[in-house]
């Protein structure tokens, strides 16, 4: 199971839960055998999802909370809540949109809770943002009024802690299990999964994250490389200068600097 936890609704409101996609495959590794599911309990997960999450509440608040818990049992009876698509257009025990239902989820999972497109306008004399959400339930669109500083502390709680991972693998998508994943493709006899190897994921890994450094992000935002002469030579790092230690007030500097990077910024020539 690869599951990710979100903290925001569209609203932005305080709304923690979790999406989980859960393979259609039980391995067993002491028989080294796979077991096809089609069919999904929704009720007992609701109950079990339910339990579990009292228990953790348990383990972290103490025997104090047992008072919460257990009315939490009478008031929700059916378990707690949990969200399940109906899924269509079935063959086999696999869903026809897997690839949407990864890219839905997984897209989740970098994204800060609100994108910059749901700002519709923003006043710079009274300090008024308007943006929207559409409602999840009715489908209608909400357009929101609000002082900045009001919509800037609507999404600072929701910035994870430092060092914490929002999303988890289990089962053979944790990375300590590759190899029973591999041995997995090769029963199903999936080509296409066989050729994409531990030693390829780990290949495919370690190119995402030269995206990830400081020089590649640069070029990709200014299409400037940093570290490339004009004369075609590549300079080494040194060291660091900072014109800032020891300073106050540095305000005008700073807008030196991004006023700077902006008349040098070249802009990227769109597709044909």
């Amino acid at each position: 199971m690869i599951a990710t936890i979100h903290t925001f609704g569209r609203a932005l409101n305080w709304n923690p839960h979790i999406h989980a996609l859960i393979p259609e495959v039980v391995y067993d590794p002491k028989k080294k055998t796979y077991k096809r599911v089609k069919y999904f309990d929704y009720t007992n997960l609701r109950k079990t999802w339910t339990y579990e999450l009292n228990r953790l509440l348990i383990q972290h608040f103490g025997k104090q909370f047992y008072k919460v818990t257990n009315q939490s049992y009478i008031d929700q009876e059916n378990g707690y809540y949990v969200y399940a698509k109906q899924q269509e257009n079935r063959k086999g025990s696999a869903s026809d949109n897997v690839g949407a239902c990864v890219e839905y989820m997984m897209r989740y999972a970098a994204r800060p809770a609100m994108a910059e497109s749901r700002i519709l306008s923003y006043d710079r004399k009274s300090d008024i943002v308007e943006w929207y959400y559409d409602d999840h339930k009715t489908g209608e669109r909400i357009v929101v009024k609000e002082l900045a500083v009001e919509l800037l502390k609507k999404m600072i709680i929701h910035i994870p802690d430092e060092n914490f991972k929002t999303v988890r693998y289990y089962g053979f998508y944790n990375p300590k299990q590759s190899d029973i994943l591999d041995l997995l493709h090769e029963q199903l006899d999936d080509d296409k999964q066989k050729k994409n190897t531990k030693e390829k994921r780990k290949e495919l890994f370690r190119k995402a994250q030269l995206r990830h450094r400081w020089r590649t992000s640069v070029l990709d935002c200014f299409n400037r490389d940093m570290l490339r002469c004009i004369c075609g030579r590549e300079m080494q790092y040194i060291y660091s200068y900072n014109p800032l230690e020891g300073k106050t007030n540095d305000r005008d500097y700073r807008q030196h600097c991004i006023d700077e990077m902006r008349i040098l910024r070249i802009r990227r020539i769109p597709p044909t």
